[in-house]
């Protein structure tokens, strides 16, 4: 991304399983600047809702 000069690497998981489920949406569009060049743009969300009893994740 312009503007960013260190791209950190991080790992979430969850405790006693190798995967963890993520859901979320993802999107890559064209977008034109003002100078009219264009570009391709991605955007994301995540769903989320707060943790039930006895959830635990790990960073």
């Amino acid at each position: 991304m312009k503007g960013w000069k260190k791209k950190v690497p991080y790992f979430i998981g969850a405790e006693g399983s190798e995967l963890l489920y993520l859901p979320g949406l993802y999107e890559r569009h064209k977008a034109v600047d003002e100078d009219d060049v264009a570009d391709r743009v991605g955007s994301f969300g995540m769903l989320t809702q707060a943790a039930t009893e006895g959830d635990h994740i790990y960073f």
